[in-house]
């Protein structure tokens, strides 16, 4: 039986607001907006050379990512170059719940954009007013619609 709901599908892509080092080799990218989806990393390396990605939405006061609240959900990606020029590494059949990516292993420049998947379902209606809260909230409540309607509606992306 076919589906009957709308496909679920890469609806946007977020280009990074921020990037900060927070190790040797790791480095923390913001997207400014917490999103159910991936990211799409292109970097060079060399044969055997391990990339993790770990996702979270919120980060602890010492600028790292914050986990905790992942349980023993790993949240990470991880991506072994082949070594030949530059690659580009975008997983399938899996979403995090995130703003924040933490890169590590990478020894050379990286790009990321952040893949926003869901529901591919119309937005029926637009709300504007004079109150930025009330703007917000309503920018808050479309994100968080947009992040927990990935074919079946959910009650967390993470």
């Amino acid at each position: 039986v076919s589906q009957v709901d709308p496909p679920v599908r890469v609806e946007k892509e977020l280009k990074p607001i921020s990037t900060r080092r927070v190790g040797a080799k790791t480095y923390i990218y913001d997207f400014g907006q917490n999103f159910s989806g991936t990211v799409r990393l292109s970097t060079s390396g060399s044969v055997g050379q391990v990339i993790s990605i770990r996702h979270g939405e919120v980060l602890r006061r010492d600028g790292k990512l914050y986990t905790d609240n992942l349980r023993t959900a790993k949240a990470t990606d991880v991506f072994i170059m082949k070594g030949r020029g530059r690659e580009i590494f975008e997983p399938l059949f899996t979403l995090h719940g995130f703003r924040y990516v933490e890169v590590s292993g990478a020894r050379n420049s990286v790009e990321l954009v952040g893949r926003v998947i869901h529901s591919s379902m119309p937005i029926t209606m637009n709300f504007s007013s004079n109150v930025p809260t009330l703007n917000k909230l309503h920018s808050n409540v479309l994100w968080g619609q947009r992040s927990n309607f990935v074919s079946i509606p959910t009650d967390t992306p993470a």
